[in-house]
C-alpha cells in the first residue's frame, strides 16, 4: 500500500542540499505559495457563499490562522537559501493548502472527497492504491459521523492523493522508458539475428541475440501497469534482469540440446522433413539460407521466451515466502 510519507529515492547529497539557490527558484517557490493561497481563498470564498456571507465562527478563525500562516511562509521563501530550505518550504504550503479542508461548507465535504477520489481513478491507478482514501469518502458519507471527524477524513483524502499524484509523477515516465526499451530490443534483436545469420554467418550470436529478443519480448508483455508503490519498482527491474538472463541461457542450452540430438525436432513433412540438429549444421557450415534463417531465428525467440516457463517451475520447486507480519508491541 502506498503511504503519504513515501517518497522516490533521494539522490542529492548534504552539499547540493546547501547550495545556493537560483533566483529563478526563489521565484517560482514565492508564485508556487501565493497559487496555494488562493485556492485557499478560493474555498473560504465558496463557503462565503454557502453561508450567505456569515460562515460558523471556526472557519472564520482557522481562516485568519491560515492567513497568518502564509504570511509567514511568504517571509521564509524570501529568506531561503538552500535546497534543505526549498524542501521544508514546499512540504509547509502544502500542508497549508490541504488545510482548506477545515473551510469548505459541511454538507459539501462529501462531495469534495467524491471529487478527488474520482480524479484519482482516472489516473488508472490500482484499487490497492486508492484504498485509503476511498475508505475515508466512506466515512465522510457515514452519518454517524461528526463533522469535525468528516474534516480530518477530507484532509487524509488530501494527503494521500498528493501522495498518488507524486507517485504517478514518478513512475509513467519510467514505466514509458522501460517500455520503449523493451520494444526497441524486441525489434533490433530480430533485426540483429537476421543480420548475423545472413550476412556474417555467425550462428552462435545470431542465437543469443535472437533469444535476447525473446526474452525482451516476454518481459515487455508482462510490464506492470502500474506497481503499487516505489519498492515494487525496483523489484520489478531487478526480476526483470533475471528473467532477461535466464532467456539468454535457455536459448544456448536449447539449441545445445538440439545440434547434439539429445532432443530431436522434426521441421516439416514426409519426405521434405529435416531436424533442428541438421539445420544447425547447415547454419553452421555457412549455408543459411532464407528458410534456415527464419528457422533459427524464430525457435531462437521461442527460446528466449521460454523465461516465463522456466521462472515458473522455479517458483513451483523453491516458492517465494511471504514476509512475516511484524508482532505488535
Amino acid at each position: 500500500m502506498l503511504r503519504k510519507d513515501e517518497k522516490p529515492p533521494e539522490e542529492t547529497t548534504p552539499a547540493a542540499k546547501t547550495a545556493q539557490l537560483e533566483p529563478d527558484i526563489v521565484s517560482e517557490e514565492r508564485n508556487m505559495v501565493l497559487s496555494y493561497r488562493n485556492t485557499v481563498n478560493e474555498a473560504y470564498d465558496h463557503a462565503l457563499f454557502v453561508y450567505k456571507g456569515n460562515p460558523p465562527k471556526p472557519i472564520v478563525e482557522y481562516k485568519k490562522k491560515l492567513d497568518q500562516d502564509f504570511e509567514d511562509l511568504l517571509g521564509r521563501v524570501e529568506d531561503m537559501k538552500s535546497l534543505e530550505d526549498y524542501e521544508h518550504i514546499d512540504e509547509r504550503a502544502l500542508e497549508l493548502l490541504n488545510n482548506r479542508a477545515f473551510l469548505y461548507p459541511d454538507k459539501e465535504l462529501g462531495a469534495e472527497a467524491q471529487a478527488k477520489y474520482e480524479e484519482v481513478l482516472s489516473w488508472g491507478v490500482s484499487a490497492e492504491q486508492s484504498a485509503s482514501i476511498k475508505r475515508a469518502l466512506d466515512l465522510i458519507r457515514d452519518r454517524k459521523t461528526s463533522d469535525a471527524r468528516k474534516r480530518a477524513y477530507l484532509l487524509k483524502v488530501y494527503e494521500d492523493y498528493d501522495a498518488l499524484d507524486d507517485y504517478v509523477d514518478w513512475i509513467n515516465p519510467r514505466l514509458y522508458k522501460t517500455g520503449i526499451f523493451l520494444l526497441a530490443t524486441t525489434i533490433l534483436g530480430l533485426a540483429g539475428s537476421i543480420l548475423l545469420m545472413t550476412v556474417f554467418g555467425q550462428l552462435i550470436p545470431a542465437i543469443i541475440v535472437a533469444g535476447a529478443s525473446g526474452a525482451a519480448l516476454s518481459i515487455l508483455t508482462k510490464l506492470p501497469p502500474q506497481p503499487t508503490k516505489y519498492g515494487d519498482w525496483h523489484k520489478f527491474l531487478l526480476k526483470g534482469l533475471s528473467r532477461f538472463g535466464t532467456g539468454l541461457l535457455a536459448s544456448l542450452v536449447g539449441y545445445g540440446l538440439f545440434a547434439a540430438n539429445i532432443v530431436n525436432l522434426n521441421i516439416g513433412l514426409g519426405s521434405d522433413a529435416k531436424s533442428l540438429s541438421d539445420v544447425l549444421k547447415n547454419a553452421a557450415d555457412g549455408q543459411a539460407g532464407a528458410l534456415n534463417t527464419m528457422i533459427v531465428v524464430s525457435i531462437g525467440i521461442v527460446f528466449g521466451f521460454t523465461e516465463r516457463l522456466i521462472s515458473r517451475i522455479g517458483s513451483t520447486f523453491v516458492p517465494e515466502k511471504e514476509p512475516s507480519a511484524k508482532k505488535s508491541e
